[in-house]
């Protein structure tokens, strides 16, 4: 995707946006983020822009509005973008993402092209295999959630029924991604996302839409996961080493 496939009102303002950063901040790149580079912004989506400066000991997040629409920004030097991408969660590395998937709007430095490569690098790898004590601790979790939803079926318009139904299907949702060794895209287009890797489990997500009260429809979707990655022992010890 360019600048130029986006809506003409959100390039004016973009463009606006970008003459007042390069005054202000100096900097050594600006790239075009967030929901406009993926095709998924909505009417009220947000205009997110990334603006690389050179080595500052501060860094700034900012809300601005320009002819009636939403702009954030993030201003960071290099090396704390590295860091970001050092240390941010490997299940959802925001920062990679967001410049994996990026526009550049202004390069004024080849470390745009460094910082960038590098995301697409990071985004590359798969994660690592859902095993040994990390499967087991999924398992029990999956298996723990079905046991709560099975106890609450008398109380399917409660608090902690409905609690209980949207941490199981988080939990879930992590399993089967953990199992592709993949990402998660954001919330938006996580149905997508997940259609592509396991149509069944799309479809009983669905089908606890449509009977959000439905006991039967969560155990089914947990039962689904369990299929894939095991289920948990009826007895079962972990020996792991201590994290001190």
């Amino acid at each position: 995707m360019e600048l130029s496939d986006l809506p003409s009102k959100v390039q004016s303002v973009v463009q606006k946006f970008v003459n007042r950063a390069i005054e202000r901040f100096h900097p050594l790149g600006i790239i075009l983020v967030g929901s406009f580079t993926k095709d998924y912004h909505g009417p009220n989506s947000d205009v997110d822009i990334y603006i690389v400066v050179p080595d500052q000991d501060w860094r700034i997040r900012g809300n601005t509005w320009l002819d009636g629409i939403e702009l954030e920004y993030f201003v960071n030097p290099v090396r704390q973008i590295e860091a970001y991408m050092e240390h941010e969660d490997g299940f959802r590395p925001i920062t990679a993402d967001m410049l994996a998937t990026g526009i550049v709007l202004e390069k004024f430095d080849p470390v745009i092209d460094e910082l960038i490569n590098e995301a697409k690098r990071r985004l590359s790898r798969p994660l690592p295999e859902l095993s040994g004590v990390d499967l087991e601790l999924v398992r029990y979790s999956i298996d723990d959630l079905k046991k709560d939803l099975m106890d609450l079926s008398d109380t399917t318009s409660s608090y902690a029924y409905q609690q209980t139904l949207w941490k199981g299907i988080e939990v879930a949702t992590q399993a089967i991604l953990r199992h592709h060794r993949t990402y998660a895209e954001r919330l938006k287009i996580r149905r997508q996302q997940l259609r592509k890797l396991d149509p069944k489990f799309v479809d009983l997500l669905d089908k606890i839409s449509a009977e959000p009260l439905s006991v039967d429809a969560a155990i089914r979707l947990i039962e689904h996961v369990e299929e894939i990655i095991g289920r948990r022992p009826e007895e079962w010890e972990l020996r792991s080493e201590l994290k001190l």
